[in-house]
């Protein structure tokens, strides 16, 4: 899919970025998705995130009526970058390549929730395929995961969802083979996560 105005709407992105989110280290800002996630990890570990200030919004992009703080309720545990751990040559084919942007797992072992980051980009390892495409492999991931309680989340730009951009994707897999009986699916807004990022 081609994503007309996609460069403009990620460009108005970057420039809402709070002046204090960026590499403690360098003091640089941000600059791609990759580090984008590498800082909320990083802020989320030292408790500069206030997820109850941060809008779960259904696959219509309407609010849910429940906050991130609902499905992340661990202060510590978040990663970046997470591998998709695989045994079989079938679950390697499927996502034993593949990295989850982040990804959150409860101390109590019951909750797993992966956050797909996307501001711009396309969707990788087969597209939007609703069999093989990165979203099918990632929800098939969740699936077999022992966790009781298995999520995936859309985090990009207000403007992305309200184009009707990833969601449509999201929305499309999950409804496919029922998945959605078992992986909830949410999106999330990364201008509300730079309105609850404190420096204090």
């Amino acid at each position: 899919m081609i994503f007309k105005g996609k460069d403009k709407v990620r460009k108005e992105l970057f420039e809402g970025i709070p002046n204090d989110f960026v590499d403690p280290i360098t003091r640089l800002p941000p600059a791609s998705e990759t580090q984008l996630s590498a800082l909320l990890c990083l802020f989320h570990l030292w408790g500069k995130i206030n997820w109850s200030k941060i809008k779960l919004y259904s696959l219509d992009n309407t609010f849910s009526g429940q906050t991130a703080d609902h499905l992340i309720t661990d202060s510590k545990t978040l990663c970046c970058e997470y591998p998709l751990f695989a045994s079989t040559k079938e679950q390697i084919s499927i996502w034993g390549q593949m990295a989850a942007d982040i990804l959150y797992y409860s101390r109590e072992e019951d909750r797993v929730v992966l956050i797909e980051n996307k501001i711009g980009s396309n969707f990788t390892s087969g597209g939007d395929d609703l069999d093989y495409g990165q979203l099918a492999r990632q929800i098939e991931y969740l699936i077999q995961n022992s966790a009781k309680d298995k999520n995936i989340l859309l985090l990009s730009s207000k403007q992305f969802f309200d184009k009707g951009w990833y969601l449509t994707e999201l929305s499309n897999t999950l409804r496919y083979k029922n998945a959605k009986e078992i992986v909830g699916g949410y999106l999330v807004y990364w201008e509300e996560i730079f309105s609850s990022f404190s420096t204090a």
